[in-house]
C-alpha cells in the first residue's frame, strides 16, 4: 500500500496503518519511551534524580508534538490555520511536526540551571539519547510520507500515494527521512566513541548540536520544503554549526564553566572533589 508497482524506484511504501492501527502514534509513543528509557540509563551515571527524567521527557514531548505541530502548521503547512486543532488529539496523528529541536536544545541548557541538577550529566545524557531517538522520529516520518525530499531520478528514490504527507505524490523523490536516519546513526556512533575518551566526554552536547546543524544543512538540498539558494531550515543549520565552531575552538573555558564541569559527577566521580579529571580537546581545559 502506498506504492507504485509501476516504478523500479524503491517504493516509497507508506505504512500509516496496519491492522487498522494509527503507526504514525505508536511509532511515536515508542519513541518517547525510548527517549526516556535511554535518558533514564544515562542519568543514573551522572548520579541525577530518577525525577529529572520526567521532567526531560515532558519537555521533549512538548517541544516534539505541541511546539513542533504549531510551527509546522505555521511555517509550512499550506492548510488554515485552526487554533482549536490544538486540543484534538487526531490533529496530532497526522504528522508534519517541524523545527522542534530548535526550542528543545535552548532549554534543555537552561534545564540544570534552573532545577540545580548536574548540569554536564544533563546534557551528556540528551546528547547520547537524541540520536537513536531522531532516527526512530523518522519511521513516523516515512509512515505519512512527510519531512520527504524533492523530485529524482535516482535509482533510489521513494514513491509515496495521494494521501500521503508527500507534495509530489506518485513522483520518485530524495528518501530524506532515510538520510536524516542514517546521519542520526552516524552521529550516534561518533559521540559514543568520543564517549569513552575522557577529554572529549564535556563536549558531548556541542558536538551533538554540530551533527545535527551539520544534517539540517546538507539534507535541506534534497527537501521538498526548500525554495531558494536556502531554506529557513539550513539557516538555523548553518548557523548553528558555526556557533558550535566557535565555541569548540574559542569558548572552552567559557563551556567549561557554562557546564560547571569540575562538580560534575562525570568528572569528580561523585567524590565532590572539585579537581577536575577531564580533559578537554587537545589537553586544555
Amino acid at each position: 500500500p502506498g506504492c507504485d508497482p509501476r516504478t523500479h524506484k524503491t517504493q516509497g511504501c507508506m505504512f500509516r496503518t496496519v491492522l487498522g492501527i494509527n503507526m504514525y502514534a505508536v511509532i511515536q509513543g515508542v519513541d518517547v519511551a525510548l527517549f526516556a528509557l535511554l535518558t533514564l540509563h544515562l542519568l543514573r551515571a551522572g548520579k541525577v534524580r530518577a525525577i529529572h527524567v520526567v521532567g526531560l521527557t515532558l519537555l521533549y514531548a512538548f517541544c516534539n508534538f505541541t511546539a513542533g505541530k504549531f510551527l509546522f502548521d505555521v511555517l509550512v503547512s499550506d492548510k488554515p490555520f485552526r487554533l482549536h486543532n490544538y486540543v484534538s488529539i487526531s490533529h496530532y496523528f497526522e504528522g508534519g511536526y517541524w523545527g522542534w529541536a530548535t526550542l528543545f536544545l535552548p532549554l534543555v541548557l537552561l534545564y540544570p540551571i534552573l532545577l540545580r541538577c548536574d548540569r554536564l550529566a544533563v546534557y551528556r545524557s540528551i546528547a547520547l539519547t537524541l540520536p537513536p531517538v531522531i532516527a526512530v522520529q523518522k519511521l513516523a516520518c516515512l509512515s505519512v510520507g512527510c519531512c520527504g525530499g524533492m523530485p529524482t531520478d535516482l535509482p533510489w528514490g521513494v514513491v509515496f500515494n495521494a494521501d500521503s504527507q508527500c507534495p509530489t505524490p506518485g513522483v520518485p523523490v530524495h528518501p530524506v527521512q532515510y538520510y536524516d536516519m542514517l546521519a542520526a546513526l552516524l552521529a550516534w556512533a561518533a559521540l559514543t566513541w568520543a564517549d569513552r575518551r575522557p577529554r572529549w566526554r564535556p563536549y558531548l552536547y556541542p558536538l551533538f548540536v554540530a551533527f545535527w546543524a551539520l544534517d539540517l544543512l546538507i539534507t535541506g538540498f534534497f527537501r521538498a520544503d526548500t525554495h531558494g539558494f536556502m531554506s529557513m531550515r539550513q539557516a538555523l543549520g548553518g548557523g548553528a554549526l558555526m556557533a558550535v565552531v566557535l565555541l569548540l575552538v574559542f569558548g572552552r573555558t567559557f563551556w567549561d564553566r557554562f557546564a560547571d564541569r569540575e562538580r560534575s559527577a562525570l568528572v569528580t566521580g561523585g567524590s565532590g572533589t572539585a579537581k577536575a579529571r577531564l580533559r578537554g580537546p587537545g589537553g586544555k581545559g
